[in-house]
């Protein structure tokens, strides 16, 4: 499967071509893949995945932990100012990818169904978290906190996050 960023794009959001030259480019393009499989981890929270038109926020993170990772292979030096920074980085990207399966940011890309709730996730493909569904009764809805809509059996169709039912 192919992931969000390629070989090219670690030296405009991650390590320098000379610290690059250091891994060939099957494992920078491996770090790459993990690290987007990582992301879709948190992304499957919400939304189905992969992304089909990720913006480039992601692509910046997915590359920033493959660097990471890449960067520690070689050796963290604290000493180092980019390592330092390069790590800051990284911690700001795993808080980013947090706060999407927290439902606290919504990565450009990603689609959303009625009401804000995640788009359908197509068969066969990423992860519902819980969906039931309950007879529609006038004036009752024991879910109203959950995302909700009417399917077409006028049945009420709620989903709700990981965060939400307690999870995480």
């Amino acid at each position: 499967m192919p992931g969000y960023a390629v070989t090219a794009d670690i030296p405009t959001f991650g390590l320098a071509s000379e610290t690059l030259a250091n891994f060939a480019p099957e494992q920078q393009q491996a770090q790459l893949d993990a690290a987007s499989d990582f992301a879709d981890s948190f992304l499957a929270a919400r939304f189905p995945v992969p992304l089909a038109n990720p913006g480039l926020a992601l692509k910046e993170a997915v590359v920033v932990i493959a660097s990471w990772r890449l960067l520690t292979v070689r050796g963290f030096d604290p000493e180092d100012k980019g390592d330092v920074e390069l790590k800051q980085r990284y911690d700001e990207a795993l808080a980013w990818l947090k706060g999407i399966a927290e439902s606290d940011i919504t990565p450009a890309g990603a689609t959303l169904g009625a009401g804000g709730a995640p788009a359908a996730v197509p068969s066969g493909a990423g992860v519902v978290v819980q969906m039931n569904t309950i007879p529609a009764r006038s004036g009752y809805n024991p879910l109203a906190k959950h995302d909700e809509s009417i399917d077409a059996d006028g049945n009420i169709i709620y989903i709700s996050t990981p965060k939400s039912r307690g999870w995480y």
